[in-house]
């Protein structure tokens, strides 16, 4: 009987080590410095947004959070940090789209 409770306590602490979720990368990872390189005033579903150069990548995002004010006529680029992760559903196969959580002026 013990050797059966024993073998039920180890599968069930594997069960749930196993079980656990994966966190996103970049949700948990300090703000990237980023620069806001223009709009995308392209037309079509899956179009338009901000152009944003993230290390050597140029990513695009549909909107930029509320919170961010950003000059009527910029001048790009424009130094940011951000929080981000990458876009899910029907456009994600559009390239490089993200969804920015957080943003904030250099």
């Amino acid at each position: 009987m013990n050797r059966l409770l024993l073998y039920l306590g180890f599968a069930a602490a594997v069960m749930i080590i196993g079980c656990q979720k994966e966190k996103s990368a970049t949700a948990d990872e300090e703000w990237q410095e980023a620069s806001l390189i223009g709009r995308d005033y392209t037309l079509c579903a899956c179009c338009g947004g901000w152009f944003i150069k993230v290390d050597q990548d140029t990513v695009r995002a549909f909107q930029l959070p509320d919170t961010f004010e950003i000059d009527p006529e910029p001048n790009f680029p424009l130094a940011v940090d951000l929080r981000y992760e990458p876009l899910t559903g029907p456009c994600q196969d559009f390239g490089n789209l993200i969804k920015i959580q957080e943003i904030r002026k250099r």
